[in-house]
């Protein structure tokens, strides 16, 4: 589970590829996109692992997951 990102971190937004190695020097709530698979994941800074993101409804369209995260970036910060 990703802790509550405060309003003095900045998390980090990061695309790559499914064979990429994901950093492991992010801010809590970093978001990480796999180009090629439109998987999308979360850093959760308390285990220092990233997380797959999974809900309910539809898996987003690779432009799908970009559009909220610049929106999701931006109203953080």
């Amino acid at each position: 589970m990703v802790t509550k990102v405060t309003g003095y971190e900045r998390p980090m937004l990061s695309f790559g590829l499914s064979t990429d190695e994901k950093p492991l020097d992010v801010l809590n709530g970093s978001m990480f996109v796999e180009m090629d698979t439109s998987k999308y994941y979360f850093f959760s800074g308390e285990t220092n692992e990233w997380l797959e993101q999974s809900g309910g409804g539809d898996t987003p369209t690779g432009s799908d997951v970009v559009g909220s995260a610049i929106v999701g970036t931006a109203l953080a910060g």
